[in-house]
């Protein structure tokens, strides 16, 4: 085997094990993971997209999506947010849109009751990513928390979903130094490019 090879096979093993990692540790329910219709033609599955943000206090803990029999004609997404010890806390969840940029004017918004439950009313087609995501903001209206995005109405079906996010026992901090706006709108624009692709791939 020669060193291309060798190298090759080092870094297969590397990405091998990263992933399954990740999929062994993936807080996306099953029925998140691709959009799917039953034999009824039910939408029984969606696509989510968990973005990590290791530096912020709150992880995601669990993305689960209510299928069109569990949701009955609703179309509410509910948020709950964990302390490190389990127990809910009064943080304040939010949510933001268009996946990924999160940049609309009036974005993000509150629920506007103290269950942190949201109308996720906005329509999108299956072979893309929903517009919506959630996170956990502090007061003054920073993200301090992941993001999961790609909830709304796939084909205007009547979904609905829970979030639950859960205070990390280990924070890691941000890389000094800290990135320029610049550099900030380069890393929207990768993570958007990214779920390009990820349209294309469930053909979009």
């Amino acid at each position: 085997m020669d060193t291309q090879s060798i190298r090759t096979r080092i870094t297969y093993i590397n990405n091998a094990d990263a992933a399954m990692a990740a999929a062994i540790t993936d807080p996306r329910a099953e029925n998140c993971r691709g959009f799917l219709l039953d034999a009824a033609g039910k939408v029984v599955g969606i696509h989510l997209v968990h973005v990590p943000m290791p530096s912020a206090r709150y992880a995601l803990y669990r993305a689960e999506m209510l299928d069109e029999y569990q949701a009955q004609g609703n179309t509410v997404v509910t948020v709950t947010v964990l302390d490190e010890d389990g127990v809910q806390t009064a943080e304040r969840a939010m949510m933001a849109w268009p996946f990924p940029e999160l940049n609309a004017p009036e974005s993000p918004v509150g629920p506007g009751n103290a269950k942190n439950e949201f109308v996720a009313e906005s329509p999108y087609s299956s072979n893309v990513i929903g517009p919506l995501a959630f996170g956990v903001y502090d007061a003054r209206g920073v993200l301090i928390s992941d993001i999961i995005g790609g909830y709304g109405l796939p084909d205007r079906r009547h979904i609905s979903g829970r979030v639950t996010f859960r205070e990390r026992s280990e924070v890691i901090p941000e890389p000094e130094p800290e990135p320029e706006p610049g550099d900030l709108t380069g890393a929207v624009a990768r993570i958007a490019t990214a779920v390009e692709r990820l349209a294309a791939h469930l053909g979009a």
